[in-house]
């Protein structure tokens, strides 16, 4: 009872908040571009790592391949974002990869990516 008076009283606070409520812009959980930037902030860095394991190749009739697939694989990504202007502003990201095979192991830069977004119409 008390947990659902709590749960209320923090969705009631977190909608009479208005603007000064925000979401994380930069939790690094888009598929294009990890970082945004808010109107006021002039420059942001993110940095971010992620680590994947389980990898099974398969060939285009659907076969578990021959070749070997790493073990792990583990992402570093960098990023640093530039505004221009409340409505504009660029990212640059670069991703160092790490793959693994038992003691085998295998890294480089993964493709650097420049964006640049522009908001037609704001909240």
């Amino acid at each position: 009872m008390i947990g659902r008076v709590l749960t209320l009283l923090l969705a009631i606070y977190l909608i009479t908040v208005g603007e000064r409520a925000f979401a994380c812009a930069s939790c690094g959980s888009g598929g294009d571009d990890p970082l945004i930037l808010y109107p006021w902030e002039n420059w942001k860095v993110y940095a971010g790592f992620s680590r994947s394991a389980g990898f099974v190749l398969v060939d285009a009739a659907g076969r578990e391949g021959l070749q070997l697939a790493p073990d792990t694989r583990n992402t570093t990504t960098m990023s640093v974002g530039r505004s221009f202007s409340n409505r504009l502003f660029s990212t640059l990201t670069a991703p160092y990869i790490v793959n693994k095979r038992r003691s085998y192991e295998r890294s480089g830069w993964g493709d650097p990516m420049v964006t640049a977004r522009y908001t037609l119409v704001t909240q």
